[in-house]
């Protein structure tokens, strides 16, 4: 007994010499591996022109769906029209597998637009004096739309008819209480400056429409 005891002991110190010895990119490499299968935070241009994609395609609108395709159109909510375009599969067209307890199943799945409100370190309530952004989400409860530019929203809604509508941010479909960046998206690798909304004096929407035009 006392040998085998002995024989084991060994054999441990062995194993934890050798684990010691090990050239720090061994262990460093195992990590690195494991850290790139967490996708990194995608530039919100990338849901700017996702959402436009949507416009353009014309998806369906249906409250849960996550941006699989059925009968061949691409379905989304509110909220996955924006967040859809972080987990998206190019070659199909639509979201891959969801696997349990992934990232993409905590932000498709289980994340509504009050809890993504809730979680945005930028936000503010909007008022006459908000300029808009690209990239900005604007929200109200239940719902949330994607700026595209600094008059015009996209979002994803059952009203109306249209799945996937282009609207006037003011005097549009909608009358948005708040806006939001989310933390899902990185808002410093744009071509434009799309952090927080400033303080400043607004067009009407017809003056708005002149300057567009």
């Amino acid at each position: 007994m006392n040998k085998n005891i002995s024989k084991f002991v060994g054999n441990l110190s062995d194993n934890i010499a050798k684990s010691i010895s090990s050239p720090p990119g061994a262990i460093k490499g195992a990590v690195a591996k494991q850290a790139s299968s967490i996708p990194a935070k995608k530039p919100i241009s990338v849901a700017i022109a996702h959402a436009e994609k949507a416009l353009r395609e014309k998806w369906k609108y249906r409250l849960g769906a996550i941006g699989r395709k059925v009968n061949g159109v691409v379905e989304v909510d509110c909220y996955t029209l924006i967040t859809s375009s972080l987990f998206w599969d190019e070659t199909s067209g639509a979201i891959s597998k969801v696997l349990a307890g992934s990232e993409a199943e905590t932000i498709l799945v289980n994340t509504n637009t009050q809890m993504a409100f809730d979680k945005a370190k930028n936000k503010g309530k909007i008022t006459q004096e908000t300029k808009f952004r690209p990239g900005t989400i604007l929200f109200k409860p239940g719902h949330v739309g994607i700026c595209v530019s600094e008059t015009h929203t996209i979002e994803a809604t059952a009203a109306r008819g249209d799945d996937i509508r282009k609207e006037l941010i003011r005097g549009g479909l909608q009358t948005w209480t708040h806006w939001f960046e989310d933390v899902n998206f990185d808002y410093t690798k744009t071509g434009t400056d799309v952090s927080r909304p400033e303080k400043i004096s607004v067009f009407s929407d017809e003056q708005g429409r002149r300057r567009k035009v």
